[in-house]
């Protein structure tokens, strides 16, 4: 009987172990796991669950991706979105997409996705270990692990990178190179410490324009106003994209922020139409008044001036703080971290099998590979694809 080890019972890890069953039943797989399946999956979509991001044009979908991108061509060409959610509803779960393309259950619920999961483990006779796997020892062509042999090895398992159980150290502990593992998703910490006074403040449609290897990029997503700095989806984005640089003080990255929505303001034309009002009055259409009151008071100019009062340097003022507002981010926040940017080198990886090119019989999928995405379910969907191609193809 062929027998695979998956290290690392996540959501690739599980999907894996479920492939492997359904397109060989008569393989042993046994799930070697640290503490219970799917853990991992509970808090993602705040609890929801966000499973996947709604794209059919491949172009679009990878565009969400800082690292993987060409690697990624492959994977989602054999397992794409519309087969996560068609994967989904064969084990019994309905799921809907929401206006802004973000799959969901339609419970809402992190827990019944990972039950439905675990009910598919049981039924295809998976068996779950918990233990932790700090070595793997190739004989041959096989395994040994924990002193049992293993024809088949799938490597699952993120992790951080000093741990001698991470799955980028097993990698490594294989001949494998690793990218240097840093955080992404995560909260920013910024310079300007003024901006504390109004944390917990969100806005919606927030467009950050920064520099990136000779490139001017323009982001747009939800942001929220933090003691330490910045969070939500676009500051994820914002330490996505930076994550294989550092964050620090003396080399920070500058961020202008754009509160128009994408529309384009004539201020003169909005003052003289509203001659009589304070000008507080005319920048909270455009973001939060306790924002707006913060960023006057750093160009010194009073909440009560009424816009027939303001002069040509005052109107470029509040131009920049309403299109161009600076954000200096220092560093990025563990706190934070949802996601690892780094991980296997794809360049040692076959993209149609997930095997690797250094080692036979040895196969990686999920957060272990070099591969991230933006928040919004692009990296569960990386998990789904990637552990149904190696668990197919072992």
């Amino acid at each position: 009987m062929t027998k695979v080890a998956i290290i690392g019972g996540g959501p690739s890890g599980v999907m894996a172990a479920i492939s492997v069953k359904r397109f060989h039943p008569e393989y042993e797989v046994v799930i070697f796991e640290k503490y219970f399946p799917l853990k991992t999956l509970l808090p993602t979509g705040g609890g929801r669950c966000n499973l996947g991001f709604y794209e059919t044009d491949m172009k679009s979908l990878i565009k969400n991706y800082p690292r993987g991108e060409k690697f990624l061509y492959s994977i989602f060409s054999q397992f794409s979105t519309e087969d996560t959610i068609e994967f989904f509803k064969s084990i019994g779960v309905k799921t809907y997409t929401q206006d802004d393309g973000r799959i969901f259950p339609v419970s809402d619920s992190s827990k019944e996705v990972a039950q439905a999961l675990t009910l598919q483990l049981k039924k295809l006779k998976v068996t779950v270990k918990h233990s932790i796997i700090k070595e793997i020892k190739p004989q041959g062509e096989k395994f040994i692990i924990n002193n049992t042999e293993f024809d088949k090895v799938i490597i699952a398992a993120g992790g951080r990178y000093n741990s001698p159980s991470s799955g980028f150290e097993l990698a490594k502990s294989l001949c494998h190179k690793i990218i240097d593992p840093n955080p992404a998703l995560s909260s920013l910490e910024i310079k300007e410490k003024y901006l504390s006074s109004v944390s917990g403040v969100s806005l919606k449609n927030v467009t950050a324009r920064i520099s990136f290897e000779d490139k001017k990029l323009n982001l747009t997503d939800d942001l929220l106003f933090t003691h330490k700095g910045i969070s939500g989806p676009l500051a994820y984005k914002i330490s996505s994209i930076y994550a294989n640089g550092k964050f620090s003080k003396s080399n920070p990255v500058i961020v202008e922020l754009d509160f128009s929505n994408g529309a384009e303001i004539n201020l003169q034309q909005m003052l003289n139409d509203n001659s009589k009002k304070f000008i507080l009055n005319i920048t909270d259409k455009f973001m939060p008044k306790a924002l707006a009151k913060v960023l006057l008071e750093q160009i010194n100019l009073p909440f009560e001036k009424r816009c027939c009062d303001i002069n040509k340097t005052e109107r470029e003022q509040i131009k920049v703080i309403l299109t161009a507002a600076k954000l200096t981010v220092t560093a990025a926040l563990k706190d934070g971290e949802i996601v690892t940017a780094g991980g296997v080198d794809l360049n040692e990886i076959n993209p149609k099998t997930l095997e690797s090119k250094i080692m036979p019989n040895l196969y990686f999928c999920g957060e272990v590979l070099n591969i991230d995405g933006f928040c919004g379910g692009f990296n569960l969907q990386n998990c789904w694809s990637t552990g149904f191609i190696a668990g197919k193809n072992v």
